[in-house]
């Protein structure tokens, strides 16, 4: 695996998806495709682009990241990449090594408009304890727990489901740990 910096990080503004290899690897150790291709799926554990035999990363968006289309990874090549100002030697030692393509001459890596940042995350208000009285039949094990805040829920009119899922989750809090609670509360609610 490789542990060098990866191609785009967080100080650098991109278009880049979320899950774009180009995020957490670096140039060279993965592909850059025109589109999306049958030969690199999607890996539903990682929700990564692989090619299917090698397991070789991709990224299908090479506008958005500044890299022309190239099997770089699977050929073991690197993109041409500008060489920047601070990183150009002088001396005797760069003397004997090959001068570095001049940027004022050597065609314009095209990197995508900028991108506005995110904003940072605000963090969510402490919530009042709940009020009503708790839905009984709290399930024993945690796996039991989401079916049970599916058929509370079901079981509801509309009017009902915000005070019915606030009641299920200050029950289920007082049997299951909190960050328990919330990540089947999040399924639950990511499932429809």
């Amino acid at each position: 695996m490789h542990t060098c910096v990866p191609f785009i990080d967080d100080a650098t503004d991109h278009r880049a998806c979320w899950f774009c290899p180009s995020l957490r690897l670096p140039a060279g150790a993965f592909d850059v495709l025109d589109r999306p291709s049958q030969d690199y799926p999607f890996d539903d554990a990682d929700g990564f682009r692989y090619h299917r035999v090698t397991r070789v990363p991709a990224c299908v968006h090479p506008e958005r990241i500044g890299l022309e289309a190239g099997k770089y990874c699977s050929e073991g090549r690197l993109p041409e990449l500008p060489v920047p100002v601070d990183a150009v030697e002088t001396g005797p030692a760069a003397a004997a090594r090959p001068a570095p393509r001049d940027p004022a001459t050597a065609p314009a890596r095209s990197l995508p408009p900028r991108r506005p940042r995110r904003p940072k995350r605000t963090p969510v208000p402490e919530l009042a304890p709940f009020e009503g009285p708790l839905p009984p039949g709290v399930p024993d094990r945690i796996d039991d727990l989401a079916p049970w805040i599916r058929s509370l829920l079901a079981a509801a009119r509309p009017d009902q489901l915000a005070d019915v899922l606030a009641g299920a989750e200050a029950a289920a809090r007082e049997r299951f740990p909190d960050e328990s609670v919330l990540g089947v509360l999040r399924r639950v609610l990511a499932d429809g």
